[in-house]
């Protein structure tokens, strides 16, 4: 299926901003499933990648209390700007 992007509202798609709500509302809470590779996640975000972004000495119970702040600022980073969503 192809998906066609309104050009005059590219900008509008592309600040991080904007989208962050709908993603956070996607990516649910805290989960530790064991059919789950990544082990304990919170907001999408794994203890492997929040350690590697925040400190190898976080927790789970850092994680399960991690800030929006910080949420935003490790999607932002390591996958929204990796992406090149703003382009």
């Amino acid at each position: 299926m192809t998906t066609f992007i309104d050009v005059g509202r590219r900008e509008e798609m592309a600040e991080f901003s904007k989208y962050a709500p709908k993603l956070l509302q996607l990516e649910g809470g805290y989960t530790n499933h064991p059919d789950d590779q990544g082990g304990p996640t919170n907001l999408g975000i794994c203890l492997n990648t929040y350690r590697q972004y925040c400190g190898k000495e976080k927790t789970i119970k850092d994680l399960r209390n991690m800030s929006y702040g910080t949420w935003a600022d490790i999607m932002k980073d390591l996958y929204w700007d990796r992406c090149r969503a703003d382009e």
